[in-house]
């Protein structure tokens, strides 16, 4: 499986530090209505209504989709999933900050994996804020396709929400040298 993370700044000023690696939605996000839609996209669905390509099979499964609410005013969108379609973690990230916006209703979401129409879901975000955050290496071959998220290596602890930038850095920094040395 996969994990990508979408990195959303809110309000009217954000930090330029981010402002490559984020979305800058200056509008209010009603962020209630987006954690209420966000449980609809989980579950092995026909994703292909958030999919800018043909494809022969658009059936994907997406394990868990989180809004973690991060220090100076950002947030930030997990998707885990088995694999995904061509721009449908930027699609799924779009539809839930037009929900947020208001401008799509939560039902809209039940609808479009009902019956799949492009036109009808949120646009697609922009790509400056979408990282592939870890790949995940299923334990056998007899737990790939159960059902169930059984992938090594995948987070089942929330992470620590910082209190301080400095903290948060050293955190990141930290995690960097222990990959780059592969320190374990």
């Amino acid at each position: 499986g996969k994990e990508y993370r979408y990195s959303i700044c809110l309000g009217p000023v954000f930090d330029p530090i981010h402002r490559q690696y984020v979305w800058h939605v200056h509008q209010t996000l009603d962020l209630e209505a987006m954690q209420s839609a966000a449980p609809l996209f989980i579950g092995t669905r026909n994703f292909s209504s958030f999919t800018t390509e043909e494809v022969e099979e658009s059936t994907r499964t997406l394990f868990d989709l989180k809004i973690v609410f991060l220090p100076e005013n950002r947030l930030e969108i997990r998707l885990y999933g088995d694999r995904f379609l061509y721009k449908m973690a930027r699609r799924i990230v779009g539809t839930l900050v037009e929900i947020g916006k208001g401008k799509l209703a939560i039902d809209r979401v039940t609808s479009l994996f009902e019956k799949p129409d492009r036109s009808l879901a949120g646009m697609t975000a922009p790509a400056h804020g979408l990282f592939l955050h870890e790949v995940f290496y299923a334990e056998s071959d007899s737990k790939i396709g159960s059902g169930r998220h059984e992938c090594r290596g995948c987070p089942t602890q929330p992470e620590p929400i910082f209190e301080s930038r400095a903290e948060y850095t050293a955190e990141i920094l930290h995690n960097r040298l222990q990959s780059s040395f592969n320190l374990v």
